[in-house]
């Protein structure tokens, strides 16, 4: 018999006929439940969104430059070069590589025969493509070069031709030695030059790849030329190649990397392994052109972003960063999502709540379990649809608004991105329904007579406590802490394991252990209550008693708004502390990096010049060399010394130890760091030993101890040192491609008895205006006398350091997602006090019936509101505060992203400086509030209880 579709139509009919019967009482609070799914959607869909938008705003400019060298050269072999070495590129990096590529040629210097001159000038051709040089440089007199038939044309440099007294017109004669291939005999050769044009090269212009074209004493003179003209000439110059240069011609095809098609790290991972197997198949690969002209020796790929086989490139540890900051960015945006979620989870109660009577009513009278689950399940789909739609646009908007703000860049919206974050978005909003609908099972096993029990007294566990979740997480913290232990116990000494393993395993531990620890204080809040009641009972008056004896009767609904408070106020702190930690961590590291505003190793011109222009006794040349850049106007405080690095032997786990002798004058007022020991211990008297100041580092690989002397040969002579005082450590060792390197004070004028002893590192305390800072960096990077190698700034580490890309990822998640959360967790607190007042109306009717006053109604919601913000104020500022000593400096000393890495190990670089909490002076702002909230669900949960309609609140229920 077949069977009739009738009855399930009619339970689906039932079904939309009970919703859109209780969407007319539950719409208010479903839409407050749907405003909690469509942020749970926005901030889920916004953490990757933001993630990957600043991966690829924060990747480096990478170039990958081919470079060959032929001992000769024409435009048609020129031609099979490239044809023949780019097919490596071509096969594994196409997909990356911006093409054609800019080709650039380079001869080794030669002497000017012509003009002649009292100086012996040599001088370099640089080939370019004129027409890809053109936006590079000024012309400021004359033309760019052509081909031509008669002579090579070149451009000069302002300064070169000022030195040579050329002109637009002149010629120069350059000598060469051509040699037959495979032997050394030689032949001389010379190439006329014709100057057609003065110019200016771009300054600061990756084009030119650090060449400035400009005079320099000492070092070869640089002419510009054209690429063609200039193969074609050197085609004619060794005879069609039956000769070859004495040094060979070098090429460079320098391709600009598209790294904005990456998309995460598995790419770039990629992305770096193809060009390091594309560098070994171009070393390896045959060439036909290597025996027969033109000649073709060295080929290898270069590249400043990517690296070599002992020294990492700029995407390298740029990846190592993302390695970092990944665990940071994790636990924030975990934290935030649970704080929503938990949102959802307790507006879904409050909403079902609100149905228990009509569902246990309809449950009683027929209803199946199929209907009800069917009307929640419809209710549910509503504000899901809603988040589906709103919370991807609403995210897309957020980061365009923040990206433009932070980084002046526009992010264009596409379909493309919508599907990278749809996946996100679905599981959110299925976790989210999932909840719901786990949270209504209770309601579809109520009937009417369940629920006159639980309205009169709950016994039913909540769900945390039946799974035994504060159990849970006390175990997580003991196996966590357990194995932190075990890695610390077999001795990691790898950084890059610690800050990757052991790392993440200790910011773990304080979040589970706070949690059990709170989660375990739930379990007695209704025994607080209750004893709280009965102490209330023997007071003077009923209005306490009665305040606290209702919290007591069913305090499940105040255990959730308790939890709900607390988290928000953690998170509040949390935030806080973290940020303000971030940013004192990252500024002592600055300081630490630099020791004070400015210093560097000087130049050796500059120490040549300085030599010249000084007498040559110690004091006097101390004294000078202060002076010279202590006359630097913003200039405060100059303090000048010598650094050496020292070898230690090869057995001690410390390879060198870094040897500062300073000022002891002038050097304290200078560095920004505190001094553990006094530097007049350097200028004690210990006869024939000098006294010296050492780190920690140098203490344990030499086992030194306090008063006791050691000995260390120095580039002048060994010396015996005495140990004066030990301090942790002696910064900066920044100079150093090892950051375990030793340190060691020594006074500056006793170190240089008996020998010659030039300043070769300065000191600068500056002031810190901006203008100022613009001028002293240009005298030190420009100035002949006081020109320094290494720029180490405290102002532009301080402002790399706050401008990371990766560490604005994470302030950029703090600042869409805490005032998020923390609007939704006290609107939340807000709604929760006027739904208990509106279950409650009958009490209080009851109560105003009895000849209650409405000052006793005010006293008794006073009484209540008070103890429950009190239970939620306490925990949420222990949560807040143990999770911001514990976790917000490992944190900030994990993001700690050093912008001079290159000579520091990232790694290395987090146990430095300890981190340590910061606590700022805004801290009370979030507990201030709590003041308006706590206000406010007062008054209305007044205004609710006072102006109901008596009569008709205590009209008889006939269910």
């Amino acid at each position: 018999m077949k069977r009739s579709k009738w009855p399930l139509a009619s339970t689906w009919a039932a079904i939309f006929v009970l919703t859109g019967w209780r969407l007319r009482k539950t719409g208010p609070l479903l839409a407050i439940t749907g405003l909690g799914m469509i942020a749970a959607s926005f901030v889920i869909c916004a953490i990757p969104l933001l993630t990957q938008t600043i991966f690829r705003l924060g990747l480096p400019e990478a170039t990958i430059t081919l470079h060959a060298t032929a001992g000769t050269l024409s435009a048609a072999r020129m031609a099979q070069i490239q044809q023949q070495l780019t097919q490596p590129l071509q096969r594994n990096l196409t997909d990356w590589l911006t093409v054609p590529p800019t080709l650039s040629l380079e001869t080794s210097s030669t002497r000017v025969l012509a003009p002649s001159t009292s100086h012996p000038y040599t001088m370099s051709l640089i080939g370019a493509s004129g027409e890809q040089a053109r936006p590079h440089l000024t012309i400021l007199e004359g033309r760019l070069p052509r081909i031509s038939a008669d002579a090579l044309e070149v451009v000069l440099h302002p300064s070169v031709a000022t030195q040579l007294q050329l002109r637009p017109g002149a010629t120069l004669t350059l000598r060469y030695l051509l040699l037959v291939p495979g032997t050394h005999v030689g032949t001389p050769a010379t190439l006329t030059l014709r100057v057609v044009g003065i110019f200016l090269p771009a300054a600061s212009d990756p084009y030119w790849q650090n060449t400035t074209f400009a005079y320099q004493p000492d070092t070869s003179l640089t002419a510009l030329t054209e690429n063609t003209a200039l193969a074609n000439a050197i085609d004619t110059l060794t005879r069609s190649g039956t000769m070859t240069l004495p040094e060979p011609i070098h090429l460079y095809w320098r391709y600009p990397v598209v790294l904005q098609r990456l998309e995460n790290t598995e790419q770039l991972n990629e992305l770096l392994t193809r060009y390091h197997i594309t560098g070994e198949q171009l070393k390896s690969s045959d060439s036909s052109l290597t025996e027969k002209p033109p000649f073709l020796q060295q080929r290898e790929l270069r590249s400043a972003a990517f690296g070599t086989a002992g020294k990492p490139g700029t995407l390298s540890i740029y990846r190592d960063q993302l390695q970092v900051v990944q665990l940071p960015l994790f636990v924030l945006a975990v934290q935030i999502t649970a704080l929503i979620l938990f949102f959802v989870a307790i507006m879904t109660e409050l909403l079902l709540e609100q149905q228990d009577e009509a569902l246990a009513l309809l449950h009683s009278r027929g209803a199946t379990r199929l209907q009800l689950f069917g009307t929640l399940l419809l209710q549910v789909c509503g504000p899901a649809i809603l988040a589906l739609l709103l919370g991807p646009l609403l995210a897309l908007l957020a980061v365009r608004s923040l990206v433009q703000w932070l980084f002046s860049s526009q992010l264009r919206l596409g379909i493309d991105t919508l599907l990278t974050i749809a996946p996100y978005n679905l599981v959110v909003i299925l976790l989210t329904m999932g909840i719901m609908l786990l949270v209504s099972s209770r309601s579809l096993r109520l009937d009417i007579l369940v629920l006159r029990r639980e309205t009169s007294r709950t016994k039913q566990r909540p769900l945390w406590q039946t799974l035994y979740l504060d159990i849970v997480a006390g175990l997580l913290a003991f196996i966590i802490t357990l194995i932190s232990q075990y890695l610390h116990s077999v001795g990691i000494s790898n950084s890059t394991a610690d800050v990757l393993l052991t790392t993440p395993l200790t910011l773990l531990t304080p979040i589970f252990l706070a949690l059990a620890v709170l989660l375990f204080a739930l379990r007695l809040y209704p025994l607080v209550l209750r004893f709280c009641a009965q102490l209330a009972q023997h007071a003077t008056g009923a209005i306490p008693s009665l305040a606290l004896a209702q919290l007591a009767r069913a305090p499940g609904r105040f255990v959730r708004t308790s939890l709900l408070l607390a988290f928000a106020i953690a998170l509040g702190i949390f935030t806080q502390v973290f940020a303000a930690t971030h940013t004192r961590h990252s500024n002592d590291v600055a300081a630490y990096l630099s020791s004070s505003s400015i210093s560097g190793p000087i130049s050796e011109q500059a120490m040549r010049n300085q030599c010249a222009n000084h007498p040559q006794t110690t004091p006097e040349t101390l004294q000078a060399v202060t002076l010279l850049y202590r006359s630097l106007p913003g200039v405060q405080v100059a303090s000048v010394g010598y650094r050496e690095e020292l070898s230690l032997p090869s057995d001690l786990n410390t390879p060198s130890v870094v040897l500062q002798a300073i000022d002891t004058d002038t050097f304290l007022p200078t560095v920004h760091w505190p001094l553990e020991q006094p530097v007049s211990l350097l200028q004690q008297q210990q006869g024939p030993f000098l006294p010296a100041i050492v780190d920690r580092q140098l203490q344990r690989s030499l086992q030194l101890t306090l008063h006791h002397t050691f000995t260390l040969t120095t580039s002048s002579k060994t010396r015996t040192f005495f140990v004066a005082g030990i301090v942790e450590r002696i910064p900066p060792l920044n100079d150093g491609d090892n950051a375990t390197q030793a340190g060691l004070l020594v006074d500056y004028t006793r170190y240089a008895t008996g020998i010659t002893l030039q300043p070769n590192y300065v000191w600068l305390a500056t002031e810190e205006r901006p203008e100022t800072l613009t001028r002293i960096r240009r005298a030190l990077t420009s100035n002949p006398q006081l020109q320094l190698d290494a720029l180490y700034d405290r102002t532009a580490l301080q402002n790399a350091l706050h401008t990371n890309p990766l560490i604005l990822n994470l302030l950029a998640l703090l600042a869409l997602g805490t005032p998020l959360a923390l609007g939704l967790a006290l609107f939340g607190n807000l709604v929760a006090a006027s739904l208990s007042a509106q279950n409650r109306l009958v009490h209080f009717s009851v109560l105003r019936a009895l000849g209650t006053s409405t000052r006793q109604i005010t006293a008794m919601l006073l009484w209540e509101q008070t103890f429950l913000y009190g239970t939620g104020l306490l925990p949420g500022l222990s949560f807040g505060l143990f999770l911001a000593w514990t976790i917000a400096p490992a944190l900030a000393q994990t993001i700690l992203l050093d912008p001079t890495s290159t000579r520091i190990d990232l790694f290395t670089l987090q146990h430095l400086l300890p981190a340590r909490p910061v606590f700022p002076a805004t801290l009370w702002l979030s507990v201030s509030l709590l003041v308006p909230l706590y206000i406010a669900a007062l008054l209305l949960m007044l205004r609710l209880t006072t102006r109901a309609d008596m009569p008709a609140t205590l009209r008889y229920n006939a269910d």
